[in-house]
Formats: structure tokens, sequence, C-alpha cells
């Protein structure tokens, strides 16, 4: 198996020297033509040869006339139709797979993922459909959500012919390898996956918008619906990373950015704010106690630093009991969630004014405030009445902007590490958080936006006589950089 535009007709040999039999080309649609004209030339080297129709179901019906009147003059031995989002229900099957299995001239094979669980019974319409060959894996063992499992199938075709067919040997195998071997490489039916299958569009969207943990699963819903409307082919990182990058987060309701539109843009009505503490604290330093390892391995500085300086002291997430901040902000739901019971009593709680009111009062017996903003990647980075405009990608540096509008006259950070500098066993944060490893792209992506914020930040203080922001830590944004034994 092969998927075209890896390898030619020249990465084969003649089939008599070969240990292969068959050679199966995996291709989407806006290459199928030329992966038809590969697969003449690899069956003229005497193999047998398939094309599997990647993403098939997304086909147009012009698309799949023109492919009809390509396979009828094309000399393959199976065409494949692959439910590679796993997105189809069995009705749909049959109108995929019966036009195909009409054709003649080729015999027909169904490859399916289990995104909606449906696997199975999408293969037993695929054969009552003409399908001739179908795939699985034993323990449904495959990307994602994995594939039809073997011994399913097997325990339903020993029903109908027990002198045929014998499931043991595939359960015993499943029982003695797929067994541990799953709970090392997870697979199967999660609700990423399942959403993913509903918006028709590649896994991996869902897979990378929950690896970056920044958004609630309405907000996953909603991203992969916009990635529905771009009707992408196959995975394309740079269509996420542009979507993420140009979306409005307001009260759960996620918008395509127009980008150069967006600047002058009014606040929401509903976040006009002031908040209840603007200029709570003026004229005062701030210090903010970000999540990095670093935040643990210069505890004792820290604290000096705080017993000093006196500054006001806004955390975030879980800070392990090592300190009791003046002010405990989430803006993560998440987060919040797993992380609310460590919360210091002493520690005013300030969440995000996106958190759904019911979800609050379940983790929250005393009051709490409210903070106001506008999470905005693209745009020009702005506080009007207390309302914060810009990009909120890390709680860290949205807690910079909090610190001014409580009237800061200095902004301190520390446990700000960065990322480009993790070790590869070393995660961004000084705990252990379940699932806490980012894609290397969206690392870089955190990176940049990071950067980018803290520039808009330094120009928006410096502009207003405030000092800072300085990382008091060892830091990646080295510009930001003075060590803190020049405080203590």
């Amino acid at each position: 198996m092969v998927d075209f535009g890896k390898a030619g007709s020249e990465d084969f040999l003649p089939a008599e020297d070969s240990a292969i039999d068959m050679v199966r080309i995996a291709v989407h649609k806006d290459k199928v033509i030329r992966a038809l004209d590969l697969a003449r030339q690899i069956k003229a080297k005497g193999y047998m040869v398939s094309i599997q129709l990647m993403g098939y179901p997304q086909y147009d019906t012009q698309e799949r006339d023109e492919l009809f009147r390509q396979l009828e003059d094309c000399p393959l031995d199976y065409v494949y139709v692959a439910d590679s989002y796993g997105s189809l229900l069995p009705d749909q099957v049959d109108r995929l797979v019966g036009p195909l299995a009409a054709i003649g001239g080729f015999k027909v094979g169904f490859h399916p993922h289990n995104n909606l669980q449906l696997a199975f019974a999408n293969a037993l319409q695929a054969i009552k459909s003409g399908a001739n060959i179908v795939d699985s894996t034993l323990y449904g063992m495959g990307r994602g959500a994995g594939n039809l499992s073997t011994e399913t199938l097997l325990s339903y075709l020993q029903q109908q012919n027990r002198d045929k067919y014998n499931v043991i040997h595939a359960l015993f195998c499943v029982d003695m390898y797929l067994l541990p071997l799953k709970r090392k490489l997870e697979w199967g039916y999660q609700l990423p996956f399942m959403l993913s299958a509903i918006c028709q569009c590649h896994p991996y969207y869902a897979k990378d918008v929950v690896e970056a943990r920044e958004y609630t699963v309405d907000e996953l819903w909603k991203i992969l619906n916009l990635v529905k409307t771009r009707k992408p082919v196959g995975f394309k990182p740079k269509l996420l990373e542009e979507i993420l990058e140009t979306c409005v987060f307001d009260k759960k309701e996620i918008a395509q950015d127009s980008g150069a539109e967006d600047e002058g843009q009014e606040m929401p009505a509903s976040e006009t704010g002031p908040p209840t503490y603007m200029d709570r604290h003026p004229g005062r330093p701030f210090l903010i106690l970000a999540n990095g390892p670093n935040l643990k391995a210069y505890m004792s500085q820290i604290k000096k630093f705080i017993d000093r300086h006196k500054p006001v002291v806004l955390g975030a997430n879980y800070l392990g009991g090592m300190f009791a901040p003046d002010y405990h902000a989430f803006v993560n739901l998440r987060r919040f969630i797993k992380h609310m019971s460590s919360v210091d009593p002493s520690s005013k709680l300030i969440l995000s004014q996106h958190f759904p009111e019911d979800i609050v009062r379940e983790h929250v017996d005393g009051g709490h405030e409210s903070i106001l903003f506008v999470d905005r990647v693209k745009g020009p980075f702005d506080i009007i009445n207390g309302v914060i405009s810009n990009n909120c990608g890390t709680v860290s540096v949205l807690l910079i902007a909090v610190a001014l509008v409580m009237g800061a006259s200095e902004v301190f950070v520390a446990g700000m590490d960065g990322y480009r500098l993790l070790s590869d066993d070393g995660g961004p944060l000084f705990y252990d958080e379940e699932d806490e490893t980012d894609s290397k792209s969206f690392i870089r992506t955190r990176e940049r936006w990071n950067e980018q914020a803290l520039q808009d930040l330094e120009s928006y203080m410096r502009e207003r006589g405030v000092m800072g922001p300085t990382i008091i830590t060892p830091t990646t944004y080295e510009k930001y950089f003075v060590g803190i034994n020049n405080y203590i």
C-alpha cells in the first residue's frame, strides 16, 4: 500500500522479481486521475493493482461521473471505497458501493473507520451492496477511532457458517497481544473523532485541537464545522492554524475573523465592562505566577521576591500548594474543573466570563469575579473600559493585561518559561498534566502567539508609563528576562 505521490513506477521491480503480488494506491480526489496513470504503469509490470479512493463520500456527482468514465478504461483489479473520516451511514454505503460494483471489470473493496461505531454495520451493508473484500484489523487497531475489528466480523461470519469460520484463534491473539498493546497505544472510539466524523473532516483536525487543551467541546464542535465549510481534501495543518488564528471567542460563539477588518471592531455589548476589579490596586507592582517548570525550581527565590516587594500576586491553574496568590484565575474550563479544588481559600477567585454559570456554581462555594476579555489572535491589543482585547492564548499573558486593568505600575512574571527549549522528556508545566503533550506544530504556534502578545503588551505599557513585562525566571523570551537575583 502506498500513498500517491510518495512512490513512482520506477520504485517497483518487475512482478516476477518481487515478493509483492498487489500494489494498492491510496489517493484523494484531487490526484485520482494521475493515480490511475500510475496504476496502469504498475499493472504493466505484472502486478495486481488496486486504487483506494480516500474520502470517497466527499466526491460530488460530477467528480464521480468523471471517475466512472476513467475506471472503464483502466485495468484495475480492485477499487476501494474508503470511509476515511468514519462518517458514513449504512444507507450511504449502499449508494457508494453499489454503483461501483455495477461497473464491472474490477472487484470492489470497502475500508471502514469506526468514528461513529458503525464500522461493522457499514461493512455488512457493503457486502450486501456488492463489495468483494472488506478490511478489518484485530481489536480494531488503527488510526484515531480505529477500524472494523476482525474478531467482530469473524464472530458474525461464524454464526452464518460454522464449518468455514472459527473466531477462537483471533480472540486468543487479541487477548494475548492486542489488549496489552492498546493500553500503550490508544485507539478506538473517542468523542473528538466522533465529532470529526459528523463534520466530515479528517480526524487530525479534532486531534490537534484537543491536544491544544485550550478549547471546550462546544468550541471544538464549532471549529470542526468551520473546517467543514472550507471543504479541505485530507488534513491541512495550515488550514487549522489559520482557523485558530482568525477565530473570535465570544460567549462561546466562534466566527471567522476578517483580519484587517477586525481593527476598530466594537466590543460585544455583553462585554462592555467595566470589570469589578478595575483600578482596584493603582500604583502597585504585580507578580504573575505562570506554570512553567521554573516556577517550582525557583520557588524559594520567588517567595523572597514577594516578601521584599509586596506585589499583588496573580496565579492561575494548578500551583501545587506552593503559593497562595491574592487572585487565582482560570480561563480554561477543563483546567478549572480539574484544579479548582486546589485553590487556597485565602485567594480571590477570578474566572473567564465565558464559563457556564451552572458549572461554576457546581464547583465554587463562595463568590468569584469575572475576567472580561475578547480572545482575538489578530487585531490590535487594547483595553477598553477594562475589557481586554487580543491574544489570550495563554492565561499568563492574559493576567499581565488583568494587572494593567487593576492599576499596575510594574508587572513581573515568574514561570513563563516558553516552549522552544523544552527537553524531550520535559513538558511545558512544572507538574504532570494528563495528556499534557502539545504537537510540535502547536508548540510553535503558542510560542509565536506569546511573542506577539508580549510585544503588544510592552508597547501598550510603555505608552502609559508602566514598567515591564519583566520575566524574572529563565525563559525563551529573552528580551524580557531579568534574573530574579537582581531583585532579592
